[in-house]
């Protein structure tokens, strides 16, 4: 009985050693705590049904109330995450996956491309990864997508439509909703790849409202090609 004490409490402290060693390499490669981070929302819409679908949508990874408060599965978020990119995935309406991304340093590089389980890598007309560059002096947060400098502001969203062709891919701007629905019509028609992006900035959040729970009830869902 001693004994089995005895290796118990050898256990514990072995274990708390091990994550207090984690945090210092952490602090050591400038993964530093801090007090809040910056929450982005981006929403991918694909045209094309996804392969080999089980027939029940992905759950969410995490849900926001909007007012600073993220709800998310255990461990998600941690005290060295700087960037945290909830990243929602459909396909033809059909919700197939909601994941966490999260960046320590920037600039932050986001694999909004990362393999979809059940969606093929044709079926999305995508340019990489995001990458966060960071905040300047005015509170505007700098991205860059395919090459594009993207600016936004707490609240502002940035989305562009992208179609692949058989000349090649096109890209479309919501400023000009004419060709934008045009193009998606044609793609829709004709079985072309298709997929919506929309990048939403929700601005820096405190770390205090990060709530872990074991399971994460589904946020919002949003029409496919929401506004």
């Amino acid at each position: 009985m001693g004994g089995s004490r005895l290796r118990l409490g050898v256990w514990a402290v072995a274990v708390a050693l091990l994550g207090l060693v984690a945090l210092a390499g952490a602090a050591a490669v400038g993964y530093r705590p801090c007090g809040e981070y910056l929450f982005l929302a981006v929403d991918e819409a694909n045209g094309l049904p996804p392969s080999g679908w089980a027939g029940s949508e992905a759950g969410s990874a995490a849900w926001h109330d909007g007012e600073g408060k993220l709800h998310v599965s255990r461990g998600a978020v941690r005290p060295w995450h700087r960037v945290v990119v909830l990243h929602e995935v459909d396909a033809a309406g059909v919700r197939v996956a909601s994941r966490l991304l999260t960046g320590v340093r920037f600039p932050a590089r986001v694999a909004l491309d990362a393999p979809v389980p059940g969606l093929e890598a044709a079926a999305r007309v995508l340019a990489g990864p995001l990458e966060v560059l960071g905040v300047g002096p005015d509170g505007h947060l700098h991205l860059r997508y395919g090459g594009e400098h993207i600016d936004l502001s707490p609240g502002q969203s940035w989305a562009q439509l992208r179609v692949r062709r058989p000349e090649g891919e096109r890209l479309f701007s919501p400023a000009d909703r004419t060709a934008w629905q045009a193009a998606l019509d044609e793609a829709l028609a004709r079985g072309y790849p298709v997929t919506r992006l929309v990048i939403t900035y929700h601005g820096r959040w405190p770390r205090s409202g990060v709530t872990p729970q074991g399971k994460v009830a589904p946020d919002r869902q949003l029409g496919w090609w929401g506004s």
